[in-house]
This record gives structure tokens, C-alpha cells and sequence, in this order.
């Protein structure tokens, strides 16, 4: 199962997908071709592909969608949101030194206002599904 996908453009030619999988329990992000038409992992035998080395998996459990993946002076951030179907929910973000290396969980990544209709720890009743660089 892969849901909500995303890609990510590396600064070299790598591109990652990213995806929602396990009934929307883990994050997934892998490798894909030089032709971005297949996952760049070993096809056969089944099983050879590596945790930490052709795929990662993250937040096993933690029920996030909607990745929203970027690099900011050397390190990856990604933010995502809850799968909580209609109902808004809080946003999370993660930092990791490497794609396929250790993500730290940062917590919510918007300032809560309790004063407006929309409050931004429920991500404005939203979800992520991009970042826009501003100069």
C-alpha cells in the first residue's frame, strides 16, 4: 500500500519517493532508478533490499501522511501530518544528517495562536504537501 506520495530531488540527480504505507501507520522514503521508473533496490531475489542502505523506514506506528520533504543548510527536514481522515490534527517535523539515516522527531512545527478561528497546532486545518522555498 502507498499512500500519499511525494518525490524529492536531491542536490545531485537522486530522487527519493516518499510514501505513507502499513495502513498509514509508517513513513517509507526509497531510491529510485536514474530513469525515476523503479525503485532502486535489488529486484531478485525478494528481500535483499536493506533498511538504512536502499530504503528507510520511519515513525513506524506514529499514523503520518502527507510528507512534505526539503534540505535546509545540509540537513533534511520532514513535516508531515496526522491520519486522522477529516479531523484537523497537529503537524510534526523531523531532521535527519542523512536521507536514509536517523530521524529525530522535532515535534510540532507551527506556533499555536488560541485566538484565531483555524489554530496552527492543527495545522490550519490543513496538511503539508509541499515546501516553498522564500528568498
Amino acid at each position: 500500500m502507498l499512500r500519499d506520495i511525494k518525490l524529492f530531488k536531491d542536490d545531485v540527480v537522486t530522487v527519493y519517493i516518499i510514501c505513507s504505507s502499513e495502513e498509514t501507520r509508517t513513513m517509507f522514503i526509497s531510491r529510485l532508478n536514474d530513469e525515476y521508473t523503479d525503485l532502486d533496490v535489488p529486484q531478485t531475489p525478494i528481500g535483499l533490499a536493506k533498511n538504512g542502505i536502499d530504503f528507510v523506514r520511519l515513525h513506524p506506528g506514529a499514523q503520518r501522511e502527507a510528507p512534505a520533504m526539503f534540505k535546509y543548510q545540509g540537513k533534511y527536514y520532514m513535516i508531515t501530518s496526522g491520519a486522522t481522515g477529516w479531523d484537523p490534527n497537529a503537524a510534526r517535523y523531523w531532521m535527519a544528517d542523512e536521507i536514509f539515516g536517523e530521524w529525530k522527531n522535532m515535534g510540532d512545527p507551527c506556533v499555536n495562536e488560541n485566538d484565531i478561528p483555524h489554530p496552527a497546532n492543527l495545522t490550519f486545518r490543513t496538511q503539508s504537501t509541499n515546501v516553498i522555498p522564500v528568498d
